[in-house]
């Protein structure tokens, strides 16, 4: 019995030991100065270097010691009200910027982010100056008669390298041959060429730049800009700005009073709101009326002064600072104007324009009363104004032109 025992355990062999669990990987979590390091280990047992998680400390109540703080009532409200300023503060600014940008669009030509993203220099003429029209009507006024003519036709020229700057006015009253005829004939009051290039079909665009062209054959030189204003952007852009100051210099000692306008000013600096500006700037010798002896010269002169105030006023920090004033502006401007300036030159006309004084402005008079290079008459039943040397004879007024652009001290007595 013992030895079939014996041989059956013999056959069958030894018994098999069983084998040790294959130890479970386990992480090692340790602290430091970068954050959390997680090793391997291939060991159950405790690593020396390891930090056990054994979750929140209780206390003898069972409740956990490291409960996380609760913010106070006064720390929820500031946060609140901190999120709630942020938040105003966005949408106002994207509102003043829409509305910015908004006008800006109906402005300048091209695209508008072209403003933001490219620099481009403006173009220049023989001598280095880039000339801009300003001219104005009346379209806008449903009493005015006449309201495609031009109110006031007017040259800007700027020296981009030595920021000098003049303005010229052309008497609206100048007899002109025109490009193409129109319904008013041939040849006519230079005022009417906007409106013969509209009586023609053309677009506001394409009868600017007619009277651009005219302008340049009257001054000898390129005008490569032209910006066409109404009533309303002159109103709402000086009150856009606060009001400009005018120095009222009459050789009346009650100053001036027209009665079309209804515009009274004494001698001295007149604070101006839009619609005393507009009137001073149509104001002319009339029945009843004083201190405008020189009729329309004496309104061209005063709406060069108005130009000049406005770009002072416009330039000055309390305005540009103030994006209620800005927004305002630029609404006035892109609802009512007209203008071939390219987008991608705006940054170039915004960097001159800030960086030129306004005593830089030197005004240019065509009819002083030392030396006129203009003369009034009658043509058909129409009091006109022409060249002093003879009808559609400009050479004095060229050499005159050439003499500023090109003198040091830019100016022409």
């Amino acid at each position: 019995m013992n030895k079939r025992a014996a041989n059956e355990r013999k056959r069958k062999g030894k018994p098999k030991q069983p084998s040790k669990p294959t130890p479970k990987a386990r992480f090692k979590q340790t602290d430091s100065n970068d954050g959390v390091n997680l090793s391997l280990t291939s060991s159950g047992a405790r690593s020396p270097n390891r930090k056990e998680t054994t979750g929140p400390a209780l206390d003898s109540s069972g409740s956990s010691k490291n409960k996380p703080k609760i913010k106070s009532s006064k720390q929820q409200k500031f946060v609140r009200i901190f999120l709630a300023i942020l938040a105003l503060f966005v949408v106002i600014t994207l509102y003043f910027g829409i509305r910015i940008y908004n006008a800006g669009g109906n402005i300048v030509g091209g695209d508008l982010l072209n403003v933001f993203t490219q620099n481009e220099p403006l173009q220049v003429d023989k001598y280095g100056r880039s000339n801009t029209l300003i001219f104005g009507t009346s379209e806008d006024n449903g009493n005015h008669s006449g309201a495609m003519l031009a109110d006031s036709v007017m040259v800007l020229s700027v020296d981009p390298e030595t920021k000098e700057a003049n303005t010229v006015s052309i008497a609206r009253d100048l007899w002109v041959k025109y490009s193409v005829p129109c319904s008013v004939g041939y040849e006519g009051k230079i005022n009417a060429v906007y409106f013969c290039g509209a009586d023609n079909g053309k677009t506001e665009e394409q009868a600017s730049q007619d009277l651009a062209d005219a302008v340049a054959r009257v001054i000898g030189t390129d005008v490569q800009y032209y910006v066409k204003v109404n009533y309303t952007v002159v109103r709402d852009a000086v009150d856009a700005l606060g009001g400009i100051d005018v120095a009222i210099d009459s050789s009346d000692p009650r100053g001036i009073y027209d009665v079309n306008t209804g515009i009274r000013l004494p001698n001295g600096i007149a604070n101006l709101d839009g619609e005393q500006a507009l009137a001073l700037s149509r104001a002319r010798n009339s029945d009843g009326g004083y201190g405008l002896s020189r009729s329309n010269f004496d309104r061209e002169k005063n709406q060069q002064l108005i130009l000049k105030a406005m770009q002072t006023k416009a330039l000055s920090t309390g305005v540009l600072s103030n994006p209620v004033r800005v927004a305002r502006l630029s609404e006035s401007l892109g609802n009512n104007i007209v203008t071939n300036l390219p987008s991608s030159q705006v940054q170039s006309a915004l960097s001159i324009a800030r960086n030129l004084p306004s005593d830089n402005i030197v005004p240019i008079d065509l009819a002083t009363k030392e030396n006129s290079l203009l003369t009034t008459g009658t043509i058909g039943n129409q009091s006109v104004v022409v060249p002093a040397l003879g009808l559609y004879t400009y050479s004095a007024i060229h050499a005159a032109i050439e003499q500023a652009f090109t003198a040091s001290t830019p100016a022409v007595d």
